[in-house]
C-alpha cells in the first residue's frame, strides 16, 4: 500500500516558514513513509503558495530518499 498527500497546503506550504516546511516534509517521510510507500504531495492545491516556499518544499523532498 502507498499513501499520497498529507502536506497541509494552507498552514504549512502557503503561510509557513522555510523551516516549518522542511520539518513537515521530513516528518511525513519519517513517520508516514517509514520503509517506503509514501508519495509526497500537498493535501490539495498550492496555487497561493509563495515561490520561495515551493522551492523549499521541493529541495526538502529531494533530500528524502528511501
Amino acid at each position: 500500500m502507498a499513501l499520497i498527500g498529507g502536506l497541509d497546503q494552507v498552514n504549512v506550504l502557503t503561510s509557513g516558514t522555510e523551516a516549518e516546511i522542511r520539518s513537515m516534509v521530513y516528518t511525513l517521510f519519517e513517520q508516514v513513509g517509514y520503509e517506503g510507500g509514501y508519495i509526497l504531495s500537498a493535501a490539495d492545491h498550492f496555487f497561493d503558495a509563495p515561490e520561495d516556499n515551493l522551492r523549499a518544499y521541493a529541495e526538502a523532498a529531494r533530500e528524502c530518499v528511501y
